[in-house]
């Protein structure tokens, strides 16, 4: 048997890990991918890189993949915020009925031990649990061929791809004939739309989608004073509805500090727009035709993002670093994600839609996963028609329930356009230390709320 994995984001990782799983020897694949080196995401922070070791010990990201969890658990341990030097108790819990890779699952709760459960106090990003993922399967012999360029070969006799991959040094090499390929480009589709798309008929699914335009650009202080003196070390807090926002500032102030701000559709006329995943994009645009418009546009919303939660009064001097071009975030999915008899599309090459870093992620880690599990399970046998079918309907029915709950994240009456939520709290509140952030929000706040018993896992 001879699997292909294009792609080494998070869906190509976690189809190696999916392989693994069912006993599959790291000498039976490879991974292709475009980038030479691991690339941080823009998003990436430092909770779960610091905690690698612990996610391993305690088999998170198996738990991840395992579906709707009908039994609860829970793992927790203590950290120290590498920003604030707060020592805070992080969590992940399984809860009955919920998605298990649901990373707003993974909290910070301190006061665990009086009873209490602080949720949605969310760390992670998708870019650390994939640099986890990265030294899972590093550790696990997986071969990595990095900085190729892929290209697939259509042989109509068997309708089976080729695949082969150019060097950097400019020599093509040919992978064979695998029994299964599993395209994890992401969503830029290049494959899908240069390849799949032409020779199968496949359709990006619905042809005109919702969708939201950011920019991701860094905040520039002019010293480290001024950034002190805009943005003072600290716990701040702001609450909307039910849920709790916690933002730590560090002592040791940085001199960059990126941010996401959401435009109007109007705003993007005659930018060069990206059409991949948020995640995939890179702080790049620094040079060259930036809209004065966008940057203006930025530039007010920043100050005023400032001046809600830190200080009304404090005059906030910055600029504006290194910007990604906008990007279109949009509802999508193939009409069909699979094409001959030996190729698949898995995670955002087969569909697309969720700005939040952690809630594609969970849907990729779960129910997509089982999908795809079910799929290798006919392995090393030919797959037949029929399991290529179940899995594009199982990753249609997955995707599809998501755009509905997408839906109101696109166009939202009354949101404003930065997209970090403080904007839509009532109210900032500092605390000098996280004991008094517990003492004054947290144990008020929960004081009624007793969570159910949740063994150890």
């Amino acid at each position: 048997m001879k699997v292909v994995i294009i792609g080494c984001g998070p869906a190509g990782l976690v189809s190696a890990l999916s392989l693994l799983d069912q006993n599959t020897s790291p000498n039976d694949f490879i991974l292709l991918e475009n980038r030479p080196v691991f690339a941080h995401r823009p998003q990436v922070i430092g909770v779960l890189a610091a905690a690698s070791a612990s996610l391993r010990r305690w088999n998170v990201l198996q738990k991840m993949e395992a579906g709707v969890s009908a039994r609860g658990g829970r793992v927790s341990w203590l950290w120290q915020d590498h920003k604030s030097d707060a020592k805070v108790n992080v969590s992940w819990a399984e809860t009955e009925g919920e998605f298990t890779g649901d990373l707003h699952t993974l909290t910070i709760d301190q006061a665990s031990d009086d009873n209490m459960y602080l949720r949605n106090i969310n760390y992670s990003t998708i870019g650390d649990v994939e640099r986890i993922m990265l030294d899972i399967v590093l550790e696990r012999g997986v071969k990595i061929v990095r900085g190729v360029t892929t290209d697939l070969v259509w042989h109509k006799e068997t309708e089976k791809y080729e695949v082969c991959y150019t060097t950097g040094s400019g020599e093509r090499i040919s992978a064979g004939i695998p029994d299964l390929v599993i395209n994890c480009e992401g969503a830029s589709r290049k494959l899908v739309n240069q390849e799949l798309i032409p020779r199968h008929g496949i359709k990006i699914t619905p042809e005109s989608p919702l969708s939201a335009y950011y920019v991701y650009v860094n905040i520039v202080f002019p010293t480290d004073d001024d950034r002190m003196k805009a943005v003072p070390p600290g716990l701040y807090f702001k609450k909307l509805n039910s849920d709790l926002l916690m933002l730590p500032v560090p002592k040791k102030p940085e001199a960059e500090q990126p941010i996401w701000v959401k435009l109007r559709p109007d705003m993007i006329q005659g930018s060069n727009l990206w059409k991949g995943a948020p995640a995939d994009s890179t702080l790049d645009w620094s040079e060259g035709p930036r809209s004065k418009v966008i940057e203006d546009f930025a530039t007010t919303q920043i100050r005023d993002f400032l001046e809600t939660l830190f200080s009304k009064d404090l005059p906030v001097n910055f600029s504006l670093g290194a910007m990604t071009r906008p990007i279109q975030v949009r509802d999508t999915i193939l009409s069909k994600t699979y094409a001959g008899t030996n190729i698949v599309c898995f995670g955002d090459s087969a569909r697309t839609g969720t700005f939040e870093s952690g809630s594609g992620l969970n849907i990729l880690l779960t129910v997509d996963t089982n999908a795809l599990k079910v799929l290798l399970s006919h392995l090393p046998n030919n797959v037949s028609a029929q399991a290529f079918e179940q899995y594009h309907l199982a990753l249609k029915k997955n995707a599809e329930g998501w755009h509905r709950r997408n839906r109101m994240q696109f166009y939202t009456p009354g949101v404003p356009p930065f997209v970090p939520y403080a904007e839509q709290y009532d109210g900032p509140r500092h605390f000098n230390n996280y004991d008094a952030f517990v003492e004054g929000v947290v144990k008020p706040a929960m004081r009624n709320k007793k969570r159910s018993s949740q063994p150890r896992l």
